[in-house]
């Protein structure tokens, strides 16, 4: 009987010491999928920006060539009541 209670007193331990590195096998796979997750989440935020920045840079662009568009239509305006 002393025996039997030693002998499942060891299988509850193992179990345990299982469970245990099972446990803590699993807390580092999170923490490894949670960290990749965090580095997506911030490369993606950081090409969101890049983007914006791209696009307002282009907006600017095309706000300039549209000056330059209208000033030449304005010379040619000139150009064509002179000739007239």
């Amino acid at each position: 009987m002393v025996d039997e209670k030693k002998g499942s007193q060891w299988q509850i331990w193992i179990a345990g010491l299982i469970l245990t590195l099972f446990a803590a096998y699993m807390g580092v796979q999170w923490q490894t999928q949670h960290d990749a997750i965090k580095a997506v989440e911030g490369r993606s935020h950081e090409m969101f920006i890049t983007h914006e920045q791209d696009i307002e840079r282009l907006d600017e662009s095309n706000r300039s060539r549209r000056i330059e568009i209208g000033e030449i239509n304005a010379r040619l305006a000139t150009l064509e009541e002179r000739t007239k």
